[in-house]
């Protein structure tokens, strides 16, 4: 009995450690809401790499990244959320970040998306609009640099730069035409802008 009673002890302690019941304790930036989690591989001079778990998010196709495209993305995302759906339920909006991705197709075309992160466990119901798509994005490694101030397209560009040109330096391989630029709190507010730029490793 005694035998049998340690097993399933052990069994649970190897169950919690696998799925994570331990908590992810989520780092300042994320404002006490819920963000995708990761591990902090290593700090490379001004870059991060970070190991992401699967996560899952809600994304739909922008025009282009002028202000009013991104903005008409992310209030489409934002009404699916309080209840633009078939079943009229609202569905968590408190994660961050807010992310746009940016695909460079040629010398000055581009395909952009926007997406929100959804936390595990949460049931989507279907959109009402049909370029509102549900996304599950595997595992992954991301290299981060983060910059302050208004998280602007032309600021994003910068920083992706300065970031490819460490990644050059660095040895490291990555997705040379995608990138992704990621906001943690409203662009309307005024203080401590925390945004980031990542690419992902191949």
């Amino acid at each position: 009995m005694k035998c049998n009673m340690i097993i399933l002890v052990t069994i649970a302690v190897l169950w919690m450690f696998s799925f994570g019941v331990q908590g992810w304790i989520a780092p300042d930036f994320c404002r006490g809401s819920e963000c995708p989690e990761f591990t902090l591989v290593q700090k490379i001079k001004e870059f991060e790499e970070r190991a992401y778990f699967a996560s899952r998010w809600i994304t739909t196709d922008v025009a282009s990244a002028k202000q009013d495209d991104v903005k008409a993305g992310f209030m489409r995302l934002y009404q699916y959320c309080k209840g633009q759906n078939e079943e009229s339920a609202s569905v968590t909006a408190k994660t961050w970040p807010a992310i746009i991705t940016i695909t460079e197709v040629g010398s000055a075309d581009e395909d952009l998306s926007v997406s929100f992160f959804i936390p595990p466990g949460t049931v989507l119901p279907k959109p009402n609009d049909k370029t509102i798509r549900e996304e599950n994005i595997p595992a992954r490694t991301v290299y981060v640099r983060i910059f302050g101030g208004f998280a602007s397209y032309s600021a994003a560009q910068a920083n992706v730069k300065q970031l490819r040109d460490e990644l050059n330096e660095a040895g490291k391989a990555f997705e040379l035409h995608r990138y992704t630029g990621a906001g943690y709190q409203s662009p309307w507010d005024i203080f401590n802008h925390h945004n980031e730029v990542w690419v992902e490793a191949v």
